[in-house]
């Protein structure tokens, strides 16, 4: 996991909505922020294959882990 600000929570890899659950809405949020480039998503939570950038590639990655295919997502920490 990943501390958020002072710590007082972690956020796993690819949660990007931070509720302790990877979803497909955590993988809606990393494809928003990479089409819009917006901040919706933090690039240490979201970029799950470490390219150094937020991009569809890793909202997929994201869904797929969600539905429990067998898919290494890897973040660096915040």
């Amino acid at each position: 996991g990943f501390c958020l600000g002072d710590c007082s929570a972690v956020q796993a890899c690819g949660d990007a909505s931070a509720d302790g659950t990877l979803a497909a809405t955590d993988a809606l949020l990393a494809l928003v922020t990479a089409v819009s480039g917006g901040t919706t998503c933090q690039a240490c939570v979201c970029d799950v294959n470490r390219s150094g950038a937020i991009t569809a590639t890793d909202a997929l990655l994201t869904l797929q882990r969600s539905v429990g295919q067998p898919v290494g997502l890897s973040c660096v920490l915040c």
